[in-house]
Order: structure tokens, then C-alpha cells, then sequence
């Protein structure tokens, strides 16, 4: 099932800092001006008075350099691909290692790091993953980027990475399944709370997303089932009174989520009706069909376009937590790049 709202520090170390990161073996993204004393940042800056015009704009230029240097430097994985690749599971070894250390503990605290490096790493590490058709290190490539979406924590980022720890969680060891849901409850409750909504009770959404599931799992099997026993040549009226059955089980499971949804963010400040779309609107939906759905509010103010917005973001959690959402669906830009789909 998906959802259709229509609501309207690179990681590579410096000559400075590598002696120190071999040592320790882990990644330190501090900044190594911070430890310099007092007179020395005097006497650098002092350095400058002495210049003449012509010497400050050569230094200028330098810095120009560096910067388009910077911006045409390839990310590190590709660097090592191409001169290194000796080197390349060791430096991915690491990245991981890195990013399981940095990943926002349950009361939003992490140390600070370079997602946007992070991400456009992991991003070609999936390429190479996907060119190789090694589907064992794709799906932990697509797990890690749910990590870094994770950590950039705003409510669209979230969603996608909710769409891809659930794409993960088909093909994930038993172990692994547990270590993913336990990050979909990180999910939940970082989107709650960038939704300004109350903090979330963890065993009640871990027991929503199980129940769920099962709900829709069981409703299919129970159509399945009816389908079967109207034989081959079933009349209108029998066809027509499944697809209203179906119908209206889907608007009681919805009401059931947008309720979930709804929850932490406290009553709507307005009076609102949700309406389907598609199918539902004409009574032709499949247990496997699409949701399309828009809100009609009875005061069309920015508040009250703010609560919806965000009662909207929860409840597309909700559908996404289903297991079902294609993830282009989710406009994702790593997924995109890496020629996924």
C-alpha cells in the first residue's frame, strides 16, 4: 500500500590529524585551529598587517584555488577505487564503524560529523554495490544511507529514511530485522517530536507497527478467501458488494492510522473531513491498491495548514511503516543518483 497526499569534515584525515586518527583508529572531525593558544592566533593574524595589496590578492587567489579544488576533488570512495582500491574495504570498514558510533542515541544527542560527505560516499559505494548485482552489501548501503537520513533529522528526511530501513528490513537476517526496527522507532519518535508532537511511548508504536501489518496480512488472506469461493462467473451484484467490503474496511484502517496518527499531536483546531480519492472514492479499490486522500478543513488558516501539514507527515509514517512504499515514490536524492530504479 502507498500513500498519495494531496494536502495541499570529508572523513579522509589531513596530514595534521592522520598520525592521530591511525592511533586511535576511530575518526576525529574536531576542528584543530580550537587547540591552538591564544598568541599564536594573534601572531597569525598580526601577519597580515604587513602585507602589501598585491601579496593579500595572491593569497586570495590560493584560497580561490583550494576552494574549486575542493569542489571538483572526488569523493573519497571513488578516490580509492581508482588509485587505492586495496584500500577500499578497509576505508568502508571504517565509514561504518563511524557511523554506527555517530548515530543519534533515542534522546536526539550525536556527535557532530559530515553527513552530506557521508552521504555522497555511501552514495557511490551503492553504485559500485549495484553494478557488481551484489545484493547482500546493496542492502547494507541502503541501510546506512537510512542511517545518514536518519541524522539530518527534518521531517522529510525522516520519512525517507523510514522508506529505506523498510526496503531493507524484506531481506534482513532475523538479527538484522530487530537492529532496523529498533531505528524505525527512532524514527517515530524524532518525527513526533519535529512534528511538535508529544514524546511517543516506544512499546506502544513497536506494538502499532506489528498489529498493523498483521491487520492487512489478515484482511487480504480473508478477500483472498472470499474471491476463491464466488467461483468463475460470478454476478454483478457479488462483485459489487465485495468491492464495498473492501472499501469500507479500508476507510475503518485508515481512520485507525490517521487516530495513531493523530495521538501525539492533539486534537485538530478546526473541523476537518478526509476525503478518498481513486479507487476508494469509486468503491473499485483492491486490498492492494493505492490510497489517495485530501483534507478539506472548515477554516483555511496558516495554523491550522501548519497542524494538517504535520498530522499529515505522521500519518505518511504510518502508511510507509506498512512495508509498501516503492522508494521513488519518496523522492529520495541518493537513490536517484545511484541509478537505483
Amino acid at each position: 500500500m502507498n500513500v498519495v497526499n494531496v494536502h495541499k569534515s570529508t572523513l579522509l584525515s589531513t596530514e595534521n590529524n592522520s598520525h592521530h586518527i591511525a592511533k586511535n583508529n576511530t575518526f576525529n572531525p574536531s576542528n584543530p585551529l580550537a587547540t591552538l593558544p591564544l598568541k599564536i592566533f594573534k601572531q597569525i593574524f598580526h601577519s597580515f598587517s604587513s602585507l602589501t595589496e598585491d601579496e593579500l590578492r595572491k593569497i586570495l587567489d590560493a584560497r580561490s584555488c583550494a576552494r574549486v579544488f575542493k569542489q571538483y576533488m572526488p569523493n573519497n570512495v571513488k578516490f580509492l577505487q581508482l588509485y587505492q582500491p586495496q584500500k577500499l574495504q578497509f576505508y568502508f570498514d571504517k565509514l561504518s564503524s563511524h557511523l554506527n558510533k555517530n548515530l543519534f542515541s533515542i534522546d536526539g544527542s550525536h556527535n557532530f560529523l559530515s553527513v552530506d560527505r557521508l552521504e555522497e560516499n555511501y552514495t557511490h559505494t551503492l553504485k559500485l554495490t549495484i553494478q557488481k548485482e551484489d545484493p547482500v552489501q546493496t542492502r547494507l548501503c541502503i541501510e546506512k544511507l537510512g542511517d545518514i537520513y536518519l541524522i539530518k533529522g527534518t521531517q522529510q528526511t525522516l520519512l525517507q529514511a523510514a522508506g529505506l530501513y523498510n526496503y531493507t528490513l524484506h531481506t534482513a537476517s532475523l538479527k538484522g530485522q530487530e537492529s532496523i526496527k529498533e531505528k524505525l522507532s527512532k524514527v517515530e519518535f524524532l518525527l513526533s517530536k519535529a512534528c511538535k508532537g508529544k514524546p511517543v511511548d516506544i512499546s506502544i508504536t513497536k506494538k502499532q507497527f506489528e498489529d498493523n501489518r498483521r491487520e492487512l496480512k489478515k484482511f487480504r488472506q480473508e478477500i483472498e478467501e472470499k474471491i476463491q469461493a464466488l467461483g468463475s462467473d460470478p454476478s454483478s451484484e457479488e462483485v459489487r458488494m465485495l468491492y464495498q467490503e473492501i472499501a469500507q474496511w479500508m476507510k475503518v484502517f485508515f481512520k485507525s492510522l490517521v487516530g495513531q496518527a493523530q495521538r501525539g499531536l492533539g486534537a485538530a483546531p478546526c473541523e476537518y473531513a478526509m476525503l478518498g480519492f481513486g479507487s476508494l472514492a469509486r468503491k473499485e479499490m483492491t486490498p492492494y491498491s493505492d490510497l489517495e486522500f485530501g483534507i478539506l478543513m472548515q477554516e483555511d488558516t496558516s495554523a491550522n495548514r501548519d497542524y494538517f501539514r504535520r498530522l499529515t507527515n505522521l500519518l505518511h509514517l504510518k502508511v510507509i511503516n506498512l512495508g509498501e512504499t516503492i522508494l521513488p515514490a519518496l523522492n529520495i536524492p541518493c537513490i536517484k543518483k545511484a541509478n537505483f530504479f
